[in-house]
């Protein structure tokens, strides 16, 4: 069963994102075959409402992401609600963001590896994936998540 888009790594693999890439493919395996809410019940490390605020819903996060992009047709964005496990293990040494793109066609690696080299610098090293379609959060814009070994970061 394939549990993602697709997958790459950006710069040298290193063994905190190889672990997250392991750790990752671990929750897409345990939650293969949910629906898009019990997975994003299943992959929280926190009640989705407590960490978005009770009234947050679909709606508003797209509103959000969009006001968040601004005029920017791509940004990095923090992820808020990272996924289950993803730097419990190697507390403060992944960083779980969400690359988003409002432009019309897909992101190539090569720009997706630029666009994560221009914010976190040449040395960055980071496991991209992108969800299948059913497990998006908002399928309506474009994004891949980028685990990130903070210490490549310069």
């Amino acid at each position: 069963m394939k549990l993602y888009e697709r997958a790459f790594f950006v710069g040298e693999q290193t063994e905190i994102t190889f672990d997250t890439y392991k750790q990752v493919l671990e929750i897409l395996e345990s939650s293969a075959g949910l629906s898009y809410p019990r997975f994003r019940c299943q992959r929280t490390s926190a009640n989705y409402q407590d960490v978005m605020g009770s009234g947050y819903g679909r709606e508003k996060e797209v509103l959000d992401v969009r006001r968040q992009l601004g005029p920017k047709q791509t940004d990095i964005l923090v992820n808020p609600i990272p996924y289950t496990n993803v730097g419990t293990v190697r507390e403060g040494q992944v960083l779980h963001a969400c690359l988003w793109s409002v432009r019309s066609q897909k992101l190539s690696e090569g720009e997706v590896g630029e666009i994560i080299q221009d914010v976190y610098g040449n040395s960055v090293c980071a496991w991209i994936m992108e969800n299948l379609e059913i497990n998006k959060t908002i399928p309506e814009i474009q994004h891949l998540h980028a685990f990130i070994d903070v210490a490549t970061c310069q």
